[in-house]
């Protein structure tokens, strides 16, 4: 990769958790623009990864780099001030507000208003017009004033990507953004990130253990076994991967031949 699109970097990452080494001396190099997706088996790191980018835990040892800059130790609401937002497994919203609202506050909080709370909301006109452009790039127009907590699960993904999105970061780490989803809800929720990816201003990065999706939408994957990097490639260098397929005993095999080279 060239040095100058690398918008995210490790050197020798490692994260320690009493005995068990989580994650193990990564170095990783995610260029910009692209959907760059982390797969491994339960217990390969990934989210413990993700929790290190994020400034959710701090490293044993090893550097982080964003656009070249050390923000390793950084806390995680100045990494959101940075350019990096964050989702989690398990979704996470204000459940008696509406759509519309959700969205709002996270754009106010990340702008020059964000103490401002106790005024009134009208005031804010600005933070309800970038949150209604927000909702409308994610399909989620028509529900704007229903309350969070009557949406489907899947529209909830969506409203957690539209937070995400109010901040306006550089790179979006989407972690596991289809768990807990129904079968059919999942194609409207990678429509969206896909959109996101195609707009070519925003890079992601995502943890999935749906194969099939990951093939289908990743430019490049960086498969983790043990807390360490196993292989990196293209969708169809990893399908063709022996090392990968054995590291995953099988498990992965009929998705990865379903891969077109």
């Amino acid at each position: 990769m060239e040095e100058h699109r690398i918008i995210l970097k490790t050197n020798r990452l490692r994260k320690v958790f009493g005995g068990l080494v989580a994650v193990n001396d990564v170095n990783l190099e995610v260029q910009e623009h692209r959907l760059h997706s982390i797969i491994g088996p339960n217990g390969a790191g990934k989210t413990t990864l993700f929790n290190l980018l994020s400034g959710s835990l701090d490293p044993t040892r090893g550097k982080i780099f964003f656009r070249g800059r050390d923000i390793t130790k950084t806390p995680g609401h100045r990494i959101a001030h940075l350019g990096i937002g964050r989702s989690f497994q398990i979704t996470n919203l204000f459940p008696n507000l509406t759509v519309l609202e959700n969205v709002r506050l996270a754009a106010q909080s990340l702008g020059n208003d964000n103490l401002k709370f106790w005024r009134d909301h009208q005031q804010f006109s600005e933070y309800y017009d970038q949150a209604r452009d927000i909702l409308a790039q994610v399909g989620m127009t028509a529900e704007a004033e229903l309350p969070a907590r009557v949406l489907p699960h899947g529209s909830q993904r969506k409203l957690e990507l539209a937070i995400i999105l109010a901040s306006d970061p550089e790179l979006l780490l989407l972690d596991e953004p289809t768990a807990g989803m129904a079968r059919e809800e999942i194609p409207m929720l990678m429509n969206v990130i896909t959109r996101i990816k195609n707009l070519g201003t925003k890079t992601i990065m995502l943890v999935e253990h749906k194969m099939d999706l990951v093939m289908n939408v990743s430019d490049w994957i960086t498969v983790m076994h043990h807390g360490q990097v196993l292989a990196e490639g293209t969708p169809q260098e990893i399908a063709a991967n022996q090392t990968v397929q054995s590291a995953y005993l099988g498990e992965l095999y009929s998705d990865f031949s379903e891969v077109k080279s």
